[in-house]
Order: C-alpha cells, then structure tokens, then sequence
C-alpha cells in the first residue's frame, strides 16, 4: 500500500529497536524537495520580525502546523505510512488520527541555522 501513493523512494522498512518497532520510510527526492522548501519558507515567514537567534537557541512554533495549507504535502505522506503501517497490522479501522505537528528552527553551535518540522 505505501508504494503506492508515489510518496517513497523505496519500500519502507519495519527496524527493530527493543522493546519496539520504527518503521523507516523514504520520502522520493522530487517530494522531500518540494515538502522542504514550503516547509522551509513557512518557517522563516513565521520567524520574521523576531529577533535573531543566538548560538545555541531555538524556536519553537505552536502544535497546530497540520492546519495550514502550506504543511498539507507533509501531512498527506504523514497519513500515507500511518495508513500503511495499519494495513499491515491489519488494523480494520484506520480513522484519521489526530496530529501535532510542530516547527523548531535551531540555531546549530557553528552558527549555522537549521529548520525542521516534528510530529
């Protein structure tokens, strides 16, 4: 089923990491570079205006990123692989579940800032 929404660049895998398990899914280049660009600039506009941040610090946005049109790419290869991962487990009701989505924007040691959005 995941292969195919076209989202992954390969098959996703199922790790074992005691006492659970990941499952580990690729994102194709042509996807990942268009979620990270929306999801780069979304960022840096919600940041404008703040101040800098120092070495070392962060920001964090709020938990309802889900909610814009412009994290939408995102979320639909979020509820690909949750759909897939029930279809494997053979889990017969695979109601939308709830997200959080959040956005940290991080200011690395070196200097360098880094951007990324978590669930």
């Amino acid at each position: 089923m995941a292969a195919e929404t076209g989202f992954w660049l390969e098959t996703p895998k199922v790790l074992r990491l005691f006492p659970t398990f990941v499952r580990k899914c690729r994102l194709r280049p042509e996807v990942h570079r268009r979620v990270n660009a929306t999801i780069l600039t979304r960022v840096h506009e919600m940041r404008r205006g703040l101040q800098a941040l120092g070495r070392g610090e962060a920001w964090q946005s709020g938990h309802g990123l889900h909610r814009l049109e412009d994290f939408g790419a995102l979320v639909s290869c979020i509820d690909a692989a949750v759909a897939a991962v029930l279809a494997d487990l053979r889990v017969g009701n695979s109601r939308r579940l709830d997200h959080g989505l959040l956005g940290e924007y991080q200011r690395t040691g070196c200097g360098t800032p880094d951007a990324r959005a978590s669930e």
